[in-house]
């Protein structure tokens, strides 16, 4: 699953940064980790570059099933936001609407393999 000797892919899906003990260089360092919606996707040490991705078939499965219960709550979500602030619920409705498209292809391309990007 590691990718030594090849630069990490430049993904864009979400990214968090944690301390964790790297089984390369085996010092605990942060590590970013990739996030396709609520699905960890991969990790990458900080320190040495070493990047481990999920490459299992279960996870578009996992990733599909999010994407679904994401979708089934959209609209609560939306209506939750629209009454706690109607005015800037409605100023960011538009840029939400054109960027939401770009946000989940970003998502798909995280899941793809290495050398499909």
């Amino acid at each position: 699953m590691g990718s030594e000797g090849h630069a990490a892919p430049e993904w864009t899906a979400t990214v968090y940064l944690a301390e964790l003990s790297c089984g390369r260089c085996a010092e605990p360092s942060l590590h970013e980790l990739r996030y396709a919606g609520r699905i960890l996707v991969a990790s990458r040490c900080t320190n040495c570059g070493a990047t481990l991705r999920r490459a299992d078939p279960a996870l578009w499965i996992e990733y599909l099933e999010d994407l679904l219960q994401r979708v089934r709550t959209k609209p609560r979500r939306m209506a939750t936001r629209a009454l706690r602030n109607p005015r800037r619920f409605f100023s960011e409705l538009p840029k939400s609407m054109l960027t939401k498209p770009v946000h989940l292809a970003e998502e798909f391309r995280t899941l793809l393999p290495i050398g499909k990007v």
